[in-house]
């Protein structure tokens, strides 16, 4: 019998209710964060693409030379996912659940990292 009885439960049971709380708040708020870190990198990594494209435009490569097409669905998907990053962010900063927040959180930085692995992809293409 490793239960606690009473009282003494009842405050196990609020502490340990309160670490949960911590947690779901901090995960969150660590979510919310990364959005800008995400954003700043997909920025820089687009930067980068433009300059590939500007040099390899210049090496008078037609345009539906099968590496400038993938490149191009690359970009394409890339940028989508941030699009429903972007949109799964706003939906979980409207909701009131958190667990449902933390949720939406984890699965838009996952859509942000496929996407800058999709943008790479598309700079990796151009060289």
């Amino acid at each position: 019998d490793t239960v606690p009885a009473g009282r003494e439960y009842d405050r196990l049971r609020k502490r340990t209710d309160r670490m949960i709380d911590d947690r779901l708040i901090l995960s969150t708020e660590l979510g919310q964060r990364l959005e800008y870190i995400t954003r700043q990198e997909y920025k820089l990594a687009a930067d980068s693409l433009k300059r590939t494209q500007a040099m390899v435009a210049g090496s008078g490569l037609p345009p539906d030379e099968p590496l400038l097409v993938m490149a191009a669905r690359a970009k394409g998907d890339a940028d989508a996912r941030v699009d429903a990053a972007r949109d799964m962010r706003k939906k979980a900063d409207r909701s009131e659940d958190i667990l449902l927040r933390d949720s939406l959180f984890r699965q838009a930085y996952t859509l942000e990292l496929q996407a800058l692995k999709d943008v790479d992809q598309a700079i990796t293409l151009h060289n």
